[in-house]
């Protein structure tokens, strides 16, 4: 490995087969060494945290408690399992429980093998979190934490198709924030990226597990409400500025005399009334204007406009 970094080690030598003492003539550059020789100890270390990787020479071979103390979530460390060679197979369906990397090791073998299983294990881990990194990166917006627009409208696409093929009522919303320009032109675009954050916040606040948010660009965001008929999206809709004008005072200096608003458009569809995922967006679009005209800091449902606006029937 090329890394420098410092990683803990835990090695929970149950069995006492003196890997304290074996491991005293390896080199500890780039790890930190515990030790445990009893399943007491190895609990308390292990409730303390902090550790990258644990070494379990375990006291059953094979058995299922000693894995699970090390833990099988993905917050638990990285698990590297000595064994024998006829225990393997046993263990491997139990160690396949773990969501986080895992790899076995002869118990037999030699110092510099386990070393290199280590530094294989923690290798395989670093370029796994790398990769999630940058796939967190492709998806998400960085200033708000919110999906990117293009995976937005992505999945407002697909879940449109869901709610033709199925018939069930969804809700598009379109947030733009009332005279935005003006925070960055008085203050800074630090303090903007500080409002957009606050902003990012007060719409997650009020979205369920099965929501959708992202930031479409600027200062405009989309809210995407499955399974949500038109009444309940309007509900929304005023929670959403409720949450909005919260953030003032305090989301900008007080002497700016600069407040957050947002307008709202907002169109929803029960998987007949709607011909597709663009006309949804065109139809949000329409009331977010309207919104806007109407002075800002209000919410409008498209098919408020009047009968021109409403989209055709289908049969």
């Amino acid at each position: 490995m090329t890394t420098r970094t410092k990683f803990r080690i835990l090695v929970l030598d149950h069995r006492q087969s003196g890997w304290e003492q074996r491991l005293s003539i390896a080199p500890d550059e780039g790890f930190e060494w515990r030790f445990s020789r009893n399943l007491r100890d190895s609990q308390q270390l292990l409730a303390e945290g902090g550790f990258d990787l644990v070494v379990l020479d375990p006291l059953v071979e094979g058995g299922q408690s000693e894995i699970e103390l090390v833990g099988l979530d993905e917050q638990a460390p990285l698990l590297l399992y000595l064994c024998s060679e006829p225990v393997r197979a046993e263990a491997l369906p139990r160690l396949a429980l773990r969501k986080r990397e895992f790899d076995l090791a002869a118990r037999e073998g030699t110092v510099e093998e386990l070393g290199w299983r280590m530094e294989s294990l923690l290798a395989r881990s670093l370029a796994h979190a790398q990769i999630e990194e940058l796939r967190h990166r492709a998806l998400y917006d960085e200033r708000t934490g919110l999906l990117r627009g293009g995976v937005f409208e992505e999945r407002v696409r697909e879940h449109f198709s869901a709610s033709r093929r199925h018939q069930l009522p969804v809700c598009l919303l379109l947030i733009d924030l009332d005279r935005f320009g003006q925070i960055n032109k008085r203050l800074d675009h630090t303090a903007g990226d500080r409002a957009l954050n606050r902003v990012a916040d007060a719409i997650r606040s009020q979205l369920r597990t099965e929501d959708l948010a992202g930031r479409l660009g600027g200062d405009e965001f989309g809210v995407l409400l499955p399974y949500t008929s038109p009444a309940q999206g309007a509900r929304v809709v005023v929670r959403l500025l409720e949450a909005l004008r919260a953030l003032n005072p305090g989301a900008l200096p007080a002497d700016s005399g600069l407040r957050i608003g947002a307008s709202v458009g907002f169109e929803s569809a029960n998987g007949r009334d709607v011909e597709s995922a663009e006309l949804l967006r065109e139809h949000a679009e329409s009331a977010l204007r309207a919104a806007k005209q109407r002075g800002g800091d209000c919410g409008v449902y498209f098919r408020s406009l009047g009968p021109r606006s409403l989209p055709k029937a289908q049969p």
